[in-house]
């Protein structure tokens, strides 16, 4: 395995005196997709959002434990949760594009963080709706409104904003629970390509995705009303050989 991008260390998520998930410990690395998997309510999505700090904008929310962005503990005192998730892309359950042109969506990070002439911006513009695999479709409507588009395009428009600042790594909660068929395997085979470049963290309730596109694959569960990481690790071997019962009974579809 690579060095990884991320790594979480002994991860607890608490709201207010409740402990929502425990025992997470877990990394991803370069050119990999890691799948996160488990039945509603398990902490997927709170331990997805600690990658990015998101949890800080939850009230009552406490982290402890600590989460590395290529060996930086972005949860010490000094480090600043704004400046983290500029290096950490996320793309929600359902497309949130701007109320904005198609350009405007994808230049908005762009035009915060970095001081580029206008030819260099539309450049960054251009090569992320084509890593998005969106250029073709939207090339001579970069003044049209975003919300003028598919749900599908809308979310691969999401995705194309989020790798537009060069993030390092890549969060996804559930991208395609909102989508078709067609627009779920766009989405699929654009992860396939983009992981060449950073690394990604997609939780899935679709089983069979996480097959298809995951290299590492974590199983969350409840125990004891408390999210819990059961196991992680290569994805083939998770689903055909896990090592706790609780992880054979979810893929086989038993229940979740």
């Amino acid at each position: 395995m690579a060095v990884p991008v991320a790594i979480a260390e002994n991860l607890r998520v608490y709201y207010g005196s409740a402990l929502a998930v425990t025992g997470v410990s877990l990394a991803v690395a370069p050119g990999e997709i890691l799948a996160f998997i488990g039945p509603s309510g398990c902490g997927k999505s709170t331990v997805l959002r600690c990658f990015n700090r998101l949890n800080d904008r939850v009230a009552q929310a406490r982290v402890e434990g600590q989460v590395y962005l290529n060996g930086v503990p972005i949860y010490a005192p000094e480090v600043d949760p704004v400046a983290v998730r500029q290096r950490v892309g996320m793309v929600f359950q359902r497309p949130n594009p701007f109320p904005k042109s198609i350009f405007d969506n994808v230049a908005f990070g762009l035009r915060l963080g970095a001081r580029l002439r206008q030819s260099e911006l539309t450049q960054r513009v251009e090569q992320s709706l084509r890593q998005a695999a969106l250029w073709e479709e939207v090339k001579d409507k970069l003044t049209q409104s975003a919300l003028a588009l598919s749900g599908g395009q809308q979310q691969r428009l999401c995705i194309a904003r989020a790798i537009a600042v060069q993030p390092q790594l890549l969060l996804l909660d559930e991208p395609c629970s909102a989508l078709d068929p067609l627009s779920t395997e766009r989405i699929e085979a654009l992860l396939r390509e983009l992981k060449s470049d950073l690394a990604i963290v997609l939780v899935t309730h679709n089983l069979p995705q996480a097959v298809r596109v995951a290299d590492q694959t974590a199983f969350f569960n409840v125990e004891a009303g408390c999210g819990r990481l059961v196991e992680w690790g290569p994805t083939p071997a998770l689903f055909s050989q896990p090592t706790h019962p609780a992880t054979a009974a979810y893929t086989r579809g038993q229940f979740g």
